[in-house]
């Protein structure tokens, strides 16, 4: 048998160093544990050891939660991070040291510790993921972090091995077309690393995950692996303990039965009229990765569908007396969702309050302040809500502040970026359905006064109007007077681009006189020359 490590007085000790995909969540077999099985397979006496024996504990149902203050400190954890349960009948030595959301800039500082605690023989490494998906560390920096991590465990156990994985290469996602790159260039950098870094007491191998784990087919949610992705990890690991540690015989073979997860239709459903709006909940199911949540208000009208990560869903922003449907079924991934539950309904009758009023937005140079008024009549008002949307970056995920004050201000925005703003009010009912503020653009001022406006006449009740557009300008306003009352410019609607159509102008167009006026927040430019259609003009066409 050579050098090949068969049963012996002690067992080998195995630190399996890890985030998200290491640590599982509740209802995974998780790669952890098919290791251990081909380790057994393999008659190696072997012992998992870390801080850590379960999955990430799932979260708990809970109502809407008022966002946090500026100058909140984070709560701590009330409960373990590892007490969620494996798939039905698994049952293993799972220590471990892997962390949902876990970094290798976090993990160099902590590894010392748990080596020097647990005394590993061998530290499996699977990092690196978060600290570029996330912006913490770019590929370099990443791997820096990976060699202080290797040099702080060996301070504390100086004979230690280790087994270092790369990084798999997650499906596309909007914001993050960097990714791929960095991903590429910290794998080639490891490869070419793990070498150098090597000791004789204390070798250094590379595991190629990024080469078996394919994230396309094997993941549910494009990056955490499926029943076969955790195959897939764990014969990367035994490769590199066989072929290059002469841990076992041959590396772990990937049955051609995969146990498909459970996934049946959620039970139980009922939907609950509360003071935020409505609380569907259901009974949990073991294992499910979330729940698709469809919503209606009208047996006429199409479905609109959510995603929920426990078994409740909360209706926000609901309209009092009206009713809404509800449906749930299970999703285990893209190509793994039960059929949908049968309907729940009932009617909204929230006690949630109105948005402020008098939103006033005033952008310069370097920043934007922000006012409002107090809701009439709402006497305890906890915070406002303010969410924040960059308008210039498509499908960009809303940022929320929340301050108790009347006013705030914003810096470090992008400079020429459009942004829309909305301001929910919170109470001890939850958060009400927002106000809304006029956008605006940063680092710009008051616009300058529209110019060039044209009309085309489409019909006798309908015209088009037309304008230069003003630099800086969030929107714009258009104005319309009738000539035969004799009255006041009143404003018809808003418009962000610089056209805007008006119909039913009865009697006819040519009643009615034409103007627009430019703004960035609350600062409104003068408004523009005014223009009317000519009657003679309008009868020819």
């Amino acid at each position: 048998m050579g050098d090949i490590i068969q049963e012996s007085v002690r067992p080998i000790r195995i630190m399996v160093v890890g985030d998200s995909m290491s640590h599982g969540r509740e209802g995974d077999f998780t790669w952890r544990y098919r290791l251990w099985q081909w380790l057994k397979e393999e008659n190696i006496n072997v012992e998992f050891v870390g801080p850590y024996e379960g999955t990430k504990t799932p979260d708990q149902p809970r109502p809407p939660q008022p966002p946090p203050l500026k100058d909140d400190s984070l709560p701590a954890p009330d409960v373990p991070i590892d007490h969620g349960g494996y798939a039905a009948g698994v049952q293993f030595n799972s220590h471990h040291f892997s962390v949902w959301g876990r970094q290798a800039t976090q993990c160099k500082d902590l590894i010392k510790e748990q080596v020097a605690r647990f005394r590993p023989d061998y530290l499996l490494v699977m990092l690196g993921f978060n600290d570029m998906g996330w912006g913490v560390a770019d590929a370099e920096n990443t791997l820096s972090a990976m060699k202080t991590l290797v040099d702080n465990a060996r301070t504390a156990k100086p004979d230690v091995k280790f087994a270092l994985a790369d990084v798999p290469m997650r499906t596309p996602i909007d914001g993050a077309e960097r990714l791929p790159g960095m991903i590429e260039e910290y794998n080639q950098l490891l490869r070419t690393s793990v070498s150098k870094w090597a000791a004789f007491e204390s070798p250094v191998e590379l595991v190629g995950v990024r080469r078996g784990y394919h994230c396309h087919q094997e993941s549910y949610d494009g990056l955490h692996p499926n029943s076969l992705g955790e195959f897939q990890i764990a014969r990367a690991f035994s490769q590199t303990l066989s072929q290059k540690f002469h841990i076992g015989i041959k590396a772990l073979t990937i049955p051609q039965g995969i146990p498909q997860r459970p996934t049946p239709v959620p039970a139980n459903i009922v939907a609950e009229a509360v003071s935020y709006g409505v609380s569907v909940k259901w009974d949990p199911v073991y294992g499910a990765i979330g729940y698709d949540v469809r919503i209606r208000n009208h047996d006429n009208l199409p479905w609109n569908e959510s995603r929920a990560d426990v078994a409740q869903y909360n209706s926000t922003w609901t309209q009092e007396g009206q009713e809404y449907q509800y449906q749930v079924r299970t999703f285990n991934g893209e190509s793994l969702r039960s059929s949908w539950s049968t309907t729940a309904s009932t009617i909204a009758h929230p006690k949630t309050a109105p948005g402020p009023g008098n939103i006033i937005t005033k952008p310069d140079l370097y920043q934007v302040l922000v006012e409002w008024e107090k809701p009439q009549g709402q006497a305890e008002v906890d915070r406002y809500e303010l969410i924040l949307v960059d308008l210039s970056l498509p499908g960009s995920f809303p940022a929320t502040v929340a301050v108790r004050e009347n006013d705030t201000t914003f810096t470090d925005l992008s400079t020429g970026h459009r942004y829309g703003l909305a301001i929910s009010t919170w109470t001890d009912c939850g958060g009400g359905i927002p106000a809304g503020g006029r956008s605006f653009i940063a680092g710009n001022g008051k616009p300058p006064t529209p110019t060039q406006l044209q009309i085309e006449v489409q019909n006798p009740t309908t015209v088009h109007l037309k304008w230069e557009e003003s630099k800086g300008a969030a929107g714009y306003r258009i104005w319309v007077r009738n000539l035969v009352e004799k009255s006041d410019f009143v404003e018809d609607g808003e418009t962000d681009s610089a056209e805007y159509g008006i119909t039913f102008l009865i009697p006819g167009a040519w009643n009615f006189e034409f103007c627009v006026s430019a703004y960035n927040g609350s600062l409104e430019s003068e408004r523009s020359g005014s223009i009317a259609p000519i009657r003679g003009d309008i009868e020819s066409r």
